[in-house]
């Protein structure tokens, strides 16, 4: 944790090809049943390694494959999108734990 209590941001793990396809998998399975939500956002990295997930998805004529690309793209937006609404309502919870506070020592 650095200043302000602001931690630092993680270093992206190196996965290996497979991994990163399993993870590719599974991040296109739960954004196509639209289960992506603020319980497993921050644990879905597939932002994490999106670059490589397209450089790595060629045709047969080295083309990149703009399909699959599309697909994890949409599905990096839907994780993003959950994660900036879980951030809201985390910052809205602790605002109101402080205003609570707050009034509690006024009274």
């Amino acid at each position: 944790v650095g200043a302000a209590g602001v931690r630092p941001p993680k270093a992206t793990a190196v996965l290996s090809a497979e991994a990163v396809l399993n993870l590719y998998s599974n991040c296109i399975k739960l954004a196509s049943e639209n289960k992506i939500n603020a319980k497993n956002t921050w644990s879905l990295a597939l932002i994490d390694h999106i670059s490589e997930i397209v450089r790595d998805s060629k045709d047969e004529d080295d083309q990149t494959n703009f399909q699959k690309a599309s697909c994890t793209l949409d599905a990096g937006v839907k994780i993003y999108a959950s994660r900036v609404d879980s951030f809201h309502n985390e910052t809205f919870r602790m605002l109101g734990g402080m205003n609570k506070v707050a009034q509690a020592e006024e009274a």
